[in-house]
């Protein structure tokens, strides 16, 4: 029997510090504050500061707050508080750009001077994190997930990608769409490609946004661009997950940049686009054809990816093609589409390709509203009935079994069963009781990670009525 808790092996001594510091989390304060004090002119000494809520701390903040008491132990127990603390590190422009008064000299300072902030470079945490990681490469060995958020402007893309040569073992990134344009062959390569020093990056997340016309980054200088995803160097066949997010009007990313990407990413199994309206269905539609064996979560929200592309482009993907690569995904696991008419092409297709369980979220449109006749319903019982027929077609023919759920609103219809479950109202106060023959259900929902409960069921029939009525609606 160890005589003490550092004889114990280093896996289990390990996971009893992780979870002693998981148990700080939980237990620490999760939030910044400040001071603020009333002002008056002449400026009353006996004023009282008030101390304020400011905000949340990022979640490395919250670790390494957590971990500190570990850390003073001895040099065993600091290299693994260490580890856990820079799991994942969030590099955030904000963080370190403003500066407060000190509390004691408050009462000590003129009126005119309460009123000021002083602000250093917005870039001085991303200089300090490079120099960090340089100076202490044990560090940087001991990040797997990053995140760069506010960092828009060349020089500043110059030093993300100094930072990521430096960490061997990095498997998630969060980077601005502006590295795109700005980084090099080079420093895409030592990501993804022929250039890596250890293994290459499984997820990648890239995040746009409309820039104000006064930031620095729509300075002339960082107009530019260097066309590295389309070196050959640059090669994303380890890449499993894609996120596209946000839209921007500055160095937009086109479905030109997406086609570079899909030239070599043949293995992803996770592909999420969501808001942006410069992306269209050539773009989405490469990325799904390369990886059509082995995509198993498609989501598809809030962009123009739907949208026709023009008849005299050459090899365009368009609206009619993109429902069916999703049809012939074979792993596809969970969808998510905006429209419920993408759905109905998809089920018009002959050669659908699922098997197993397959989850499908509708986005809420516009195309339903209260109370809803029955000419907005159709089309959503016209999907329901294309997938109880595909599912019956399948079990005719001894093929692969289908078992298909449909989310929307907070409701799941089972077309197996012809059931949807949800939590239903039993009256109203203007239309009087619903009548529906209501069923305990014990169905969890567990779709995008969340799990919730869904107390009741009735048929499909019934719902269609509620919705025609008004009861429900989606």
């Amino acid at each position: 029997m160890p005589a003490s808790i550092n004889d114990l092996p280093y896996e289990l001594l390990s996971q009893i510090l992780e979870n002693v510091i998981c148990f700080n989390v939980e237990q620490n304060s999760r939030r910044t504050y400040g001071f603020d004090m009333e002002l008056h002119a002449p400026p009353d000494p006996d004023v009282r500061m008030q101390r304020l809520l400011k905000g949340l701390m990022t979640p490395d903040s919250v670790r390494w707050t957590a971990s500190n008491t570990i850390r003073r132990v001895n040099s065993r127990w600091h290299d693994l508080a260490l580890k856990y603390s820079f799991r994942d590190l969030y590099v955030l422009s904000w963080r370190g750009s403003e500066k407060h008064m000190l509390s004691g000299v408050v009462r000590t300072t003129s009126l005119e001077h309460l009123s000021l902030s002083t602000f250093s470079d917005s870039s001085t945490f991303l200089s300090k994190t490079a120099s960090l990681l340089e100076n202490h490469p044990t560090l940087s060995s001991y990040i797997r997930r990053i995140w760069f958020d506010g960092y828009y402007e060349a020089k500043e893309s110059a030093m993300i990608f100094g930072i990521l040569r430096q960490c061997k073992k990095l498997e998630d990134l969060l980077i601005p769409w502006t590295t795109l344009r700005h980084g090099t062959v080079a420093g895409w390569s030592s990501l993804f490609g022929t250039n890596a020093a250890g293994p290459c990056v499984t997820s990648l997340e890239i995040r746009a946004m409309n820039l104000p016309k006064r930031s620095p980054a729509m300075k002339k200088e960082n107009h530019f661009g260097n066309n590295a995803l389309e070196s050959t160097s640059v090669d994303f066949n380890n890449l499993a997950c894609l996120r596209l997010f946000g839209n921007s009007k500055f160095m937009t990313i086109t479905d030109k940049d997406l086609m570079a990407i899909a030239r070599t990413a043949s293995n992803l199994r996770e592909l999420h686009v969501s808001n942006a309206a410069s992306l269209g269905p050539k773009g989405i539609g490469a990325l799904i054809r390369s990886s059509r064996l082995s995509l198993e979560v498609l989501e598809l929200d809030g962009s123009s990816q739907m949208e026709p592309e023009e008849p005299e482009q050459p090899n365009s993907y368009s609206h009619l093609r993109l429902p069916r690569l999703i049809a012939q995904c074979p792993l596809l696991r969970r969808l998510r589409l905006q429209s419920v008419h993408t759905c109905r092409d998809i089920f018009a297709c002959d050669d659908v390709a699922w098997s197993g369980k397959v989850q499908i979220c509708l986005g809420v449109t516009s195309y339903f509203q209260v109370p809803q006749p029955d000419e907005d319903t159709t089309i959503l019982y016209q999907v329901l009935d294309q997938a109880r027929c595909f599912m019956d077609s399948r079990t005719r023919s001894d093929k692969n079994f289908v078992d298909i759920e449909i989310f929307t609103s907070g409701f799941i219809f089972e077309p197996g069963c012809a059931l949807v479950h949800g939590d239903f109202p039993t009256t109203h106060a203007v239309r009087g009781p619903w009548l529906v023959k209501k069923k305990e259900s014990y169905r969890n929902s567990q779709m995008n990670g969340y799990v919730s409960a869904f107390p009741f069921c009735i048929t499909e029939d019934e719902f269609r009525d509620g919705l025609i009525k008004g009861y429900v609606w989606i």
